[in-house]
C-alpha cells in the first residue's frame, strides 16, 4: 500500500498546532505497520535546509497557472523526514511560502490575503506531481482545509473517463478543527479550474455566497475522520460543533469515522523525558515530587510549599480552550490553598487579565505568555493536576501527555477529552481524571473543589495517578485504525461521481 501524506504543517519541519504534530508522527507508526509512506508540504521559508537528513535534490519544475491568482515557478525537491525513514517532498513556491508565517502575517496576525491562492496552489502542484512523477499511489491523505480540494480536483479530472480503466487514487479527509474550514470568496473558484458559475446553492462549491474548501473536501473525499470518535459525532449533531457543515456532514455519515490521535512516547515520558531534570516511573515516583519543586522555583513563587497541589495549564489562551471558564474563578481559586501555573499565548486580553491576576495573587498564580517546550514539559512533570475545560476539543494532546506523568487531568466532556478521560470513583478506585459536562465556570470549581479534597490522601491520589500512568494511547493503535481505513478505501476505489450538474440538496450549508 502506497499512501502520499498531503498537509500545511509536519513536525519538525513546520508547525503552527496539533495538526504538524499528528503529520511528523502518523507516519512513522505507519511504516512500522508495512505501509508505504511520504509526505508532501510547502517550503516554507522557515525550514532550515542545512539541517535536513539528507540535502534536497530536485524532481521536477512546472508553472501554476492559478488565473486571477497569477501565475508562479514551482520546484519540487525531495528529502526525508527528520528521525524517520520517510520521503518529503517539499513544494517550493517562493512567492507564497517564502514568508515570515505559516498563515498569518506576524506584523498582523491576520491571514495572508492570498490564503486561498497559496494553498490552492499547493494542491495543483500535489495534482502535477501525481501526473508526472507518481501516478501509482493508493492514498491520498489530505489533512484539513488546506489540502481539502484536491480530492475533488481528483474526481472531477476522472469525471468523464472510462470507470473500466481509470485508475483515481483513493482519497481520506481527516479534519483536525473544522472551526478553520477554509471560507473564501467565489472568486477564487476558477484558480482550481473550475468556473465561477459552478458555485450556485447547494452545489459542493458554494458555501452562502462563498466558498468552503473543507465542504468540497466533504463532498468528494472517498471516507473522512476527524481526530477522536466523539468529536465526529458532535460536529454532525450540531451547528455548535459543526460549524455550519453539520448537514453535509450527515449526508456522508456512513462514511464519516474517529481516530484518536496518538501520543509520541519517544518524547512524552517520564522514564526517558531529557527535558525535565528529574525522571520516574510508574513505580518509582518521587521524581515527580522534585520536579514540583524545580516547578515552582522557575515560576518564581516566594513560598514555596511542595503539600500544596499545583494545577498546570499549556496551551492557548483563547475561548475556545476555555479561559472564560477560568478568569472568573481566579480570585477565588487564590483562597484555596493551590498553586496555578499557565504556559501560553493567545488573545491579548487574555495576556493582560492573567498577569493583571498574577499580580494581585503572587503566591497563588505564575504566568509565561509565550510557548517553551522545555518548561511545557516540566510542567506536566511537576504539575499535580492538569486544567483542560475546553468549549471543544477535536482531540487534543496534553490530556494524554498529562495521564503518562500522572499529572490529573481536569476536563470537561467533549471530542478527544471525553475519549480519553473517565471520571474518578473515590469508592471503586477507577477512572483517571476529573471530568464535568456543562460549560460553566461553577461546574469546573466543583471539579477543582472534588480534586484538592481528594488530594491529600495519598493512598487514594496515588491510585489515580497510577490509572492514568497505565493507560496507552500509542500511534501504534491509531496507525492501525487508519490502514483500515485505506482498505476500506481501496475495496470501493470506484471514482466518485462529480455530482456538478444536479447537485443534491445538502441539509444545511
Amino acid at each position: 500500500m502506497d499512501v502520499l501524506m498531503v498537509s500545511a504543517e509536519v513536525v519538525p519541519l513546520s508547525k503552527v498546532g496539533g495538526l504538524a504534530d499528528v503529520v511528523g508522527a502518523l507516519p512513522r507508526a505507519l511504516v512500522a505497520e508495512g505501509v508505504r509512506v511520504s509526505v508532501m508540504t510547502p517550503a516554507y521559508g522557515q525550514i532550515d535546509r542545512s539541517k535536513l537528513p539528507e540535502p534536497p535534490v530536485k524532481v521536477f519544475g512546472t508553472k501554476i497557472d492559478l488565473g486571477p491568482g497569477g501565475v508562479h515557478p514551482v520546484t519540487v525537491w525531495r528529502t526525508r523526514l527528520p528521525g524517520a525513514d520517510v520521503p518529503v517532498f517539499l513544494v517550493d513556491n517562493p512567492h507564497f511560502f517564502q514568508r515570515d508565517g505559516i498563515y498569518t502575517d506576524p506584523a498582523t496576525g491576520e491571514e495572508y490575503v492570498d490564503g486561498a491562492y497559496r494553498f490552492i496552489g499547493f494542491v495543483r502542484t500535489c495534482l502535477e506531481y501525481l501526473d508526472q512523477v507518481k501516478p501509482d499511489v493508493d492514498i491520498i491523505h489530505c489533512h484539513d482545509s488546506h489540502t481539502a480540494t484536491l480530492p475533488a480536483l481528483l474526481a472531477l479530472r476522472e469525471a468523464d473517463a472510462d470507470p473500466l480503466t481509470s485508475r483515481r487514487p483513493g482519497t481520506l479527509l481527516t479534519i483536525h478543527n473544522i472551526a478553520y474550514p477554509g471560507l473564501y470568496p467565489a472568486t477564487v473558484l476558477p484558480a482550481l479550474g473550475i468556473p465561477e458559475r459552478m458555485s450556485v446553492p447547494y452545489s459542493p462549491f458554494e458555501y452562502y455566497g462563498q466558498v468552503n474548501f473543507l465542504k468540497i473536501g466533504i463532498h468528494f473525499a472517498d471516507l473522512i475522520n476527524t481526530v477522536s470518535v466523539r468529536y465526529a459525532q458532535e460536529i454532525q449533531e450540531s451547528s455548535e460543533y459543526g460549524c455550519g457543515l453539520e448537514g453535509v456532514l450527515r449526508q456522508r455519515a456512513a462514511d464519516v469515522y474517529g481516530v484518536l490521535n496518538g501520543v509520541d512516547y519517544d518524547e512524552w515520558n517520564p522514564e526517558t523525558d531529557s527535558l525535565i531534570p528529574h525522571r520516574f516511573s510508574l513505580d518509582d515516583l518521587a521524581g515527580k515530587r522534585a520536579n514540583k519543586q524545580v516547578l515552582l522555583e522557575t515560576y518564581g513563587f516566594a513560598a514555596v510549599e511542595p503539600d500544596r497541589p499545583v494545577i498546570g495549564m499549556v496551551g492557548r489562551l483563547v475561548d475556545q480552550k476555555g479561559l472564560d471558564l477560568v478568569m472568573p474563578l481566579l480570585d477565588e481559586l487564590a483562597g484555596m490553598g493551590l498553586y496555578l501555573v499557565i504556559l501560553g499565548t493567545g488573545l491579548p486580553r487574555y495576556h493582560e487579565q492573567l498577569l493583571d491576576a498574577q499580580r494581585r495573587h503572587p503566591g497563588f498564580l505564575g504566568v509565561r505568555i509565550g510557548f517553551d517546550n522545555r518548561l511545557a514539559h516540566l510542567i506536566e512533570a511537576g504539575s499535580d493536576l492538569f486544567l483542560m475545560p475546553s468549549r471543544f476539543e477535536p482531540c487534543g494532546l496534553n490530556q494524554m501527555y498529562s495521564l503518562r506523568y500522572g499529572t490529573v487531568p481536569i476536563v470537561r466532556a467533549t471530542g478527544g477529552l471525553a475519549d480519553t478521560v473517565t471520571s474518578f470513583q473515590p469508592d471503586t478506585g477507577r477512572g483517571t481524571g476529573f471530568v464535568f459536562s456543562a460549560y460553566s465556570s461553577q461546574a469546573l470549581l466543583e471539579q477543582i473543589d472534588l480534586a484538592t479534597y481528594l488530594y491529600p490522601d495519598r493512598r487514594i491520589w496515588t491510585r489515580l495517578m497510577r490509572n492514568g500512568m497505565r493507560q496507552d494511547f500509542s500511534w501504534r493503535r491509531s496507525a492501525r485504525r487508519y490502514v483500515e481505513l485505506y482498505q476500506k478505501i481501496m475495496a470501493r476505489r470506484e471514482p466518485r461521481p462529480a455530482s456538478i450538474s444536479s447537485p443534491a440538496k445538502a441539509p444545511s450549508a
